[in-house]
């Protein structure tokens, strides 16, 4: 009998003194940034195209809200740490779906070319190619786009198939507010240009007229090219300094607005013109543009880029006390069940500096603190925490007369809308409870389409963090908080317990993108009255946040 050979199957060998193979498994939390997408930045075919300034190799610039613009090193999987995953979740059930990398969505260009024509008998004899940014992705308007500090490059083409007379051309880039009101049933309709630039292209008589070949008579006649490149103004001034107003230097021009609602937009217009003679009218060529204050947030604490880095925790106050902001503390009083008298100390922690990119988060803590139990097993659950993003845009009613006359009585129309709701959950274990306090870590969810914060005087948007009373019924605050407002009883906002400063920027340069734990609804407004509570959840594994 011929010897038995050896069985491959290792199920079957015998067993080896080896240690037996152990399998390590680790997971990388995803990102719940909504539609926000990476987006490289190229050129597109043709003329060399503006680019943005330099950008350090760990840095990452974002521009929301259409995608994240990341430095060529932060597209690198490999090398890229991994997103942070919340020690705190737990598998429901199920299997992790597969980590696809952002890397398979076709890149978009930067920059795009805009091309508009006059026409005379079927032929266009005036052309404007403007170059400007890429359209976003889910915008609905295609109108040129610039960001602050961009170039404004293009070039301006006269085609003329028999001789005219031309005396200069000329583009202005225009700014206006125009607001618009319902006075004693009439329709009163109120604009205010604070931007108007002129860029000269051509003026007989000066050099470039050694430029246009022109006939016995003077008159112009053939293909005539002139390229323009300028910086877009990011600055204006106001005012006329007359009746004792003083003239407003180097104030930041706002971004283009249109919100149904709000009594107030701001517009944008390019025009090239075309200046004939006395015998012919101008002719005049309008589009509108799409303009966006480039506004980056300071980079985050040591402690936080840190922990964004290594897909960590973020450190807590009590950690890392530079990179918190403490808002004052407050006492709120009131009646537990109506019949005991109790009181919570509220502190509120925000990540600091207190500047956020939207479409990301605001990270956040919070400590309650109470002498009597009952009162933070009421109070403080996160169900009844009422945390607020709320948005303010104050603009002035008549503009001229505000800015130029001193004792003008003018009033300033206020738009306040809430924004998002801070989600909770409890914090790791190394922040150690205590039968007197209760600690709550958190984050508010940026809406990726948040207009940023702009400090214009006639127009301004405002952003505040409210603490509004406690949502629990069984603890009534005493006295009842008062409501302010002239709108229905039943949309009238509750005064908020304290109110916090922040600022909503549109780029992110320093350091790691900040990632969220959790995923919330976003809404404009909370005209049904829920709260947004959202769905925790680490990665692809849904868990629950509070109870």
């Amino acid at each position: 009998m011929s010897p038995r050979r050896a069985d491959s199957n290792p199920r079957e060998q015998t067993p080896s003194s080896a240690p037996p193979t152990v399998l390590k498994f680790s997971f990388k939390r995803i990102p719940f940034l909504g539609s926000v997408r990476r987006r490289d930045i190229s050129e597109s075919a043709g003329p060399p195209l503006p680019r943005l300034p330099p950008i350090g190799t760990r840095s990452r610039q974002s521009e929301l809200p259409d995608a994240l613009e990341l430095s060529p090193t932060s597209r690198d999987p490999i090398g890229a740490p991994p997103p942070r995953y919340s020690p705190a979740s737990q598998v429901l059930g199920g299997v992790v779906p597969p980590y696809t990398e952002s890397s398979q969505i076709p890149r978009r260009p930067a920059f795009m070319e805009h091309t508009f024509h006059l026409r005379n008998h079927d032929r266009n004899w005036l052309s404007l190619r403007l170059t400007s940014r890429t359209p976003l992705p889910d915008s609905k308007a295609k109108a040129p786009r610039f960001i602050g500090g961009d170039e404004f490059k293009g070039v301006i083409e006269l085609d003329f198939n028999q001789q005219v007379n031309i005396q200069s051309v000329n583009l202005r880039l225009t700014g206006k507010m125009i607001t618009c009101y319902l006075n004693n049933s009439a329709l009163d309709n109120g604009d205010y240009v604070f931007l108007s630039y002129t860029h000269p292209i051509y003026l007989k008589g000066t050099d470039d007229d050694s430029l246009m070949s022109r006939g016995s008579d003077g008159r112009v006649q053939g293909l005539h090219s002139f390229p323009f490149n300028f910086k877009f103004p990011t600055t204006t001034h106001l005012g006329d300094g007359k009746n004792g107003r003083p003239v407003i230097t180097d104030c930041p021009i706002p971004q283009t607005f249109l919100e149904k609602g709000t009594n107030a937009s701001i517009k944008y217009d390019l025009s090239l013109t075309v200046v004939h003679g006395r015998l012919r009218p101008n002719s005049k060529l309008d589009t509108p543009l799409t303009y966006l204050p480039k506004i980056v947030s300071p980079p985050a604490s040591e402690g936080r880029q840190l922990a964004y880095n290594e897909g960590s925790h973020l450190p807590s106050p009590i950690q890392d006390p530079a990179g918190w902001h403490s808002c004052p503390t407050f006492l709120v009083n009131g009646r537990l069940y109506g019949t005991f008298n109790a009181s919570v100390e509220c502190n509120l922690f925000l990540a600091q500096p207190l500047s956020y990119v939207r479409g990301t988060v605001i990270p956040c803590y919070i400590k309650l603190a109470s002498t009597e139990a009952r009162s933070l097993d009421v109070a403080a659950e996160p169900k009844a925490i009422d945390v607020r993003l709320v948005r303010r845009i104050k603009h002035y009613t008549d503009v001229n007369r505000a800015l130029n006359y001193h004792k003008a009585n003018i009033t300033r129309d206020e738009d306040v809308r809430y924004v998002s709701r801070a989600v909770w959950w409890s914090p790791p274990k190394e922040v150690r409870q205590r039968p007197d306090e209760r600690w709550w870590e958190g984050e508010i969810h940026l809406n990726k389409g948040l207009q940023s914060s702009c400090g214009f005087i006639p127009f301004t948007v405002e952003y505040d963090i409210e603490f509004l009373p406690f949502q629990a019924e069984d603890f009534v605050i005493e006295p009842a908080t008062p409501q302010t407002g002239k709108a229905p009883e039943s949309t009238l906002r509750i005064k908020p317990l304290m109110r916090q400063a922040v600022q909503i920027a549109n780029f992110h340069q320093y350091g790691a993108l900040p990632t969220p734990f959790t995923q919330g609804r976003m809404k404009e407004d909370f005209e049904d009255g829920k709260p947004d509570l959202g769905i925790a959840s680490g990665g692809k594994v849904a868990i629950r946040s509070f109870p």
